[in-house]
This record gives structure tokens, sequence and C-alpha cells, in this order.
């Protein structure tokens, strides 16, 4: 059986993104950063993931954060926390844990799409 590539539903083919480009947060107009919450398995009596979860530089909680995202930052916010996860779960060694993810969230509305920002994610 022939597999023929279905028409993408963007205008536009996928181009993947320069680092340079990811990390350019100026417009945002705050700062951030995450922790990582483990999700227990209960039966290894061990983490199996850490969910990124973001904070206030100063502790502030996720709220406190999420209300200063609005429509004209919210791609750049949903992008911005998938950047920094990885960056900062990779300082942490969490990726040297056996057999242990990350979960990152997005933002249903901030990921306009899909196969560029979780391309770019992966």
């Amino acid at each position: 059986m022939e597999l023929k590539h279905s028409k993408s539903i963007f205008s536009e083919p996928f181009k993947p993104i320069a680092c340079d480009q990811c990390c350019n947060f100026e417009g945002l107009g705050f700062e951030f950063t995450m922790t990582f919450q483990p999700i227990q398995d209960t039966n290894l009596q061990r983490p199996f993931a850490y969910e990124a979860l973001v904070r206030g530089m100063n502790g502030e909680s996720a709220y406190r954060i999420l209300e200063q995202v609005n429509d004209g930052n919210r791609y750049c916010f949903d992008q911005a926390c998938r950047v920094k996860a990885i960056e900062l779960a990779s300082k942490l060694g969490l990726q040297n844990q056996t057999d242990c993810l990350l979960s990152i969230n997005f933002l249903p509305n901030a990921v306009y799409r899909p196969e560029t920002c979780i391309r770019a994610t992966l």
C-alpha cells in the first residue's frame, strides 16, 4: 500500500525554528522560573516524571504569573515556558534519572501551529 502525503491544513510548510528565535523573550514583559513537581510511581516508590510548573522569580504562585499573560504575549509565554522547562530540567540533571519523563503543559490556545510548536519542543 502506498502512503500519500496529505496536504497540511496550514498555509506554510513546517520550518524548524532556530534556537535564537525560540529564546528571544524580551517582549514578554516579565520574568518567571519553573519548579518541578514529582509524579510518583507508588509501586516503585520513586518519581516516574516531573511536571514543570511556572512560578515567579521570588516564589510567586502560578496565578500571579498567569495573570500577566494576555492576548499579546500568550504565544511568547507558552514558548518561553517550554524552553525554560527543558533548560532548567537539563541543568538539574533530570534526564539522568532512570526512566524518568518531563511533563510540560501547553496553553491550548497558544499553539497556533501544532506541527511547528510541538516539533520545535521535541
